[in-house]
């Protein structure tokens, strides 16, 4: 009877293991996750006013990308390329600013032509799905 008390008490532990093993990493990979905003946020606290090592706030990000992209939307038929393409880079590196913040992947750097529209694109949907309004919302043609 000890006997086979122990052999199930084996086979329980056995079979257990690997959801254990799964439920430490995962422990390990979310406690890593939060030192590491621990990490920033104490930084952040640390520093003397006026010198922020982590970028402009999110909230001021968020203010530049969209005046960018109302003007990008509105004016961009009568520019010309030049003017069009740095207005466009600026928008790209708030983008890339704003994923940066908000611990989004993001390849916008890494692709050209209709890639890098459609990582655009991508990137604009992480950001609105973590809060962040990119593009207001218009009805009947007016800003909300």
């Amino acid at each position: 009877m000890l006997r086979a008390l122990t052999v199930l008490v084996a086979l329980v532990v056995l079979a257990s293991l690997p959801c254990l093993i799964a439920w430490l990493i995962v422990g390990l990979d979310e406690m890593a996750y939060r030192a590491a905003r621990l990490r920033r946020a104490t930084r952040r606290r640390r520093t003397p006013k006026g010198e922020d090592p982590l970028g402009p706030p999110i909230e001021q990000i968020a203010a530049d990308l969209r005046r960018l992209a109302g003007t990008l939307a509105s004016s961009a038929s009568s520019w010309s390329a030049l003017r069009y393409e740095a207005t466009q880079h600026a928008y790209d590196q708030l983008l890339r600013a704003a994923c940066r913040a908000l611990v989004i992947e993001e390849h916008i750097d890494e692709l050209s032509g209709v890639d890098r529209e459609i990582e655009r694109v991508r990137v604009e949907g992480e950001l609105q799905a973590a809060g962040l309004v990119v593009r207001p919302s218009t009805r009947h043609g007016r800003e909300r």
